[in-house]
Formats: structure tokens, C-alpha cells, sequence
């Protein structure tokens, strides 16, 4: 029987696709990433299906989970709970019954692990990994100051075991998914699976990649400002 592979899936939040140099972008440098493009394989016909509500990676990321559209990957895209709530609401919560992609992979042998940012519901994150680190659950903050949690294999994760930690969110992911990397010893393979929060609101990069908004032209799409107040 043919060895199972070891999988590694890295996600950055809000990313847009013409915001990478090797999709055609001559304004912003992002090597690693034409790295990882020239490598492999670029998806350029691939289409985000937007949202019912605020925070289109909430259905995205559900979507992306479970293989099926907005409307199946939710149990109730429209739902209005999306304010105030912890996040295991219908608009946040995956279907018990549908399974995520790191699910079906627990559950034939793989072991998963998690480090980062999910804006879903708790259940559907416990039932997909088996272990994790610096655990980010919600939608944005300061990418110094991003509330993670330690794995917690009861699934509860409740709110006094935030902790907060110097640093850049993008070097302490890193960090974590080298440590996994270089410490993992078991003989069953493992999907390892990292969510960025950047380059997400604020958008406040490392003082190192600062860039003038003056030097930077926008697309005819874009718009200069949010059209409502984010806070």
C-alpha cells in the first residue's frame, strides 16, 4: 500500500488574488508566494461566492471546509446572529452533518493539527483537529495583539484561557508550525493547517513592510475608503 502524504495547508485572510506579484501585481512584493507559485499550481480561475453576511470568510472558509457552496455549508447563511455572538450561532455553524476536509481525514488515520485564526463555530473546529496551538477564534484584531488560545481537546474553549503574546501574528504562526514540524515524531501522517490572520483589518504590517499609501495606485474597483465604519 502506497504511503498516505503529509498535507500542509497555509491560508492568509482577505487576501485578494490580484494582490500577489505572481498573479500580475507590480506594486507589492510578495516572494514567498511566487515561490509557492512557480512550484505549483496556481488556481486562476477560482471565484470567491461572496457572503449574506459582513464577514465573507466566515461562508469562505466553510465552503472551502466541506466542498459545498454558501448556502450548504452553513446552517443558516442568512441568519442574523452575526453581532454580539460567540461564534456558534447558525450563521457561523458548519452542519454537523457535513464533514470537513481535515474530519474525514482524522477520521481515516491522519493526524490534524491547527494553528490560527477560526471564525466558525467551536463544534465543527473540534470535531476537524486533534490538536492545535496559538488558536485564534473570531474575526479580526491587532496583528500584535491576537487572543489565542492553547488547544483544548474538550472543545470549550472558554474566554478566561485567552492569552496574549509579543509579537507579529504572521512570525508566531510561523513559529508554531515549525515547532509542530520539527517535533512531529508519530508514524501516522499528518494535515497541518495554518490560517493567517494578515493581511485582514486593520492591515497594520510589521514597521519592516510599511509602505506610503501614496506610492500605491488602486484598481478601478477598489474603493479608497470602507463604506461603513468598521471601527
Amino acid at each position: 500500500m502506497a504511503a498516505r502524504p503529509n498535507l500542509i495547508f497555509l491560508i492568509a485572510d482577505d487576501h485578494r488574488y490580484e494582490s500577489i506579484a505572481a498573479n500580475g501585481c507590480s506594486e507589492v512584493r510578495t516572494p514567498t508566494l511566487d515561490a509557492l507559485a512557480a512550484s505549483g499550481t496556481v488556481f486562476d480561475s477560482a471565484h470567491c461566492q461572496g457572503s449574506m453576511q459582513p464577514a465573507v470568510c466566515v461562508p469562505s472558509r466553510a465552503s472551502l471546509m466541506t466542498g459545498r457552496n454558501i448556502f450548504a455549508s452553513s446552517q443558516n447563511p442568512s441568519a442574523d446572529d452575526y453581532c454580539g455572538g460567540p461564534y456558534d450561532g447558525p450563521a457561523f455553524a458548519i452542519p454537523p452533518e457535513l464533514p470537513t476536509f481535515p474530519q474525514r481525514l482524522r477520521e481515516n488515520g491522519y493526524h490534524t493539527h491547527a494553528i490560527g485564526k477560526w471564525h466558525n463555530d467551536r463544534a465543527s473546529f473540534a470535531r476537524s483537529f486533534s490538536s492545535g496551538e496559538r488558536l485564534m477564534f473570531g474575526g479580526m484584531s491587532d496583528h500584535d495583539k491576537v487572543p489565542y488560545q492553547p488547544y483544548d481537546p474538550t472543545g470549550a474553549y472558554p474566554k478566561d484561557a485567552i492569552r496574549f503574546e509579543g509579537g507579529f501574528s504572521t512570525d508566531l504562526f510561523l513559529d508554531s508550525a515549525k515547532r509542530f514540524l520539527t517535533g512531529y515524531r508519530s508514524k501516522e501522517p499528518f494535515c497541518l493547517y495554518v490560517a493567517f490572520t494578515a493581511p485582514h483589518d486593520p492591515r497594520t504590517p510589521p514597521a519592516a513592510f510599511t509602505v506610503d499609501p501614496a506610492t500605491v495606485s488602486l484598481p478601478p474597483n477598489y474603493l479608497p475608503i470602507h463604506p461603513f465604519d468598521n471601527g
